[in-house]
């Protein structure tokens, strides 16, 4: 999406959450959706996850069935619904975090997290549940929190990576990334780079398709001025900022469009790390 935007600029990729896949039992997961009568997919990549591994296995029909037989829920919003849609054809009810999230007059619930177990997840689920970890989450390296440090901008897309970025450079990191220009790819995002007093901007209706953990922009120039209803204006220079620290309510994508023009092309920017 953001080459579309930025066409002529080098896009590098820089995580901050990797993800290795956990052994994931099929049948087991057959025999507690069989039991249970409510499903939970902490994200969308999460029901991808179990559909290819159902597959492999030769239950794939018996596990979408059992899926379209419950409550089915994730806490990853619009793309989250999406992606379980995707994997078995059931629109879940979705929430965009945990906080909006509440599981209730279920008997059991089958929870399938992503990439470490969510407390405030099974907090929020009002029956006896039973868990599977399809992923797991490790965090990325100090080259990752480098090139955050030596970009003028950065968008994160999940809490865990704001949280990793904070566990791998420190307090110091932190400092230095306040100083940046700085985008949460959602609400959960949001809370968590306010928990460190990082000043951002977000979009609370955003539903764009952002797939990586943690996304970047190096511009070896300073950008123009960016202006839009509800964003204050931002100079690389000065850098100011609301009191409230959130600069409301912009996509990535917006912003973006905001930075190298309407006519696609990149006057101000020459290399652009993904």
């Amino acid at each position: 999406m953001f080459k579309a935007v930025v066409r002529g600029v080098e896009v590098v990729e820089a995580p901050m959450v990797q993800l290795v896949e956990n052994p994931l039992d099929a049948a087991a997961v057959a025999m507690a959706l069989e039991r249970c009568d409510a499903v939970v997919f902490a994200t969308g990549r999460a029901a991808y996850r179990v559909a290819e591994e159902a597959r492999r296995a030769g239950l794939y029909e018996k596990i979408r069935s059992l899926v379209a037989s419950m409550k089915v829920a994730t806490v990853e919003g619009e793309k989250g619904a999406v992606m379980v849609q995707n994997a078995f054809g059931v629109r879940p009810a979705a929430a965009a975090t945990v906080e909006e999230f509440r599981l209730e007059g279920c008997r059991c619930a089958v929870v399938f997290h992503y990439g470490t177990r969510d407390e405030e997840l099974l907090a929020r689920v009002g029956c006896s549940y039973v868990e599977f970890f399809p992923y797991r989450a490790l965090p990325g390296g100090w080259d990752s929190v480098a090139k955050i440090l030596s970009s003028d901008a950065a968008i994160f897309t999940s809490a865990l990576a704001v949280r990793y970025f904070a566990e791998v450079g420190g307090p110091q990191a932190v400092k230095e990334l306040a100083k940046k220009l700085v985008v949460a790819g959602g609400p959960g995002v949001s809370k968590a780079l306010a928990q460190l007093g990082v000043p951002h901007m977000w979009r609370p209706a955003a539903g764009w398709a952002l797939w990586r953990s943690t996304w970047l922009i190096w511009l070896k120039k300073r950008p123009p001025p960016i202006r839009g209803p509800g964003l204050d204006q931002w100079r690389a220079g000065d850098r100011q900022r609301p009191k409230s620290g959130i600069r409301d309510t912009y996509a990535p994508v917006d912003l973006f469009q905001e930075v190298v023009g309407s006519s696609g092309g990149v006057p101000s920017c020459t290399n652009l790390l993904l």
